[in-house]
């Protein structure tokens, strides 16, 4: 889960988006992202506002505001675990190694 303003993002079931408005206490959103099976944990929001999170193949940024997704990289491997982002990326696992997706310039 990500909290953007007072929104909290998470993702369900694989692949649903669901939008939880934390000031109406109320779900505001629901629906498929489409991208792929988005493994537990791995959703991110990052200093330019927008969301980034990993599917078992794919690197993807999601608009907060219009629930626009993009694949931002395909992965030849499989992503198994791991999610963590910094100034340099996003880091995830393929079995025991470690994985970098660096943001572009």
């Amino acid at each position: 889960m990500a909290l953007v303003g007072r929104r909290i993002f998470g993702i369900a079931g694989g692949d649903q988006l669901f939008v939880y408005d934390i000031d109406a206490k109320q779900f505001t959103h629901k629906g498929k992202l489409g991208i792929g099976t988005i493994p537990d944990g791995c959703l991110g929001v990052r200093q330019d506002g927008k969301l980034y999170g990993l599917t078992n193949k794919r690197v993807f940024r999601l608009d907060p505001d219009t629930y626009e997704v993009a694949a931002l990289a395909e992965y030849s491997g499989e992503i198994e675990c791991g999610f963590a982002m910094d100034a340099k990326g996003i880091y995830f696992g393929d079995r025991a190694t470690l994985m970098r997706f660096n943001w572009p310039k």
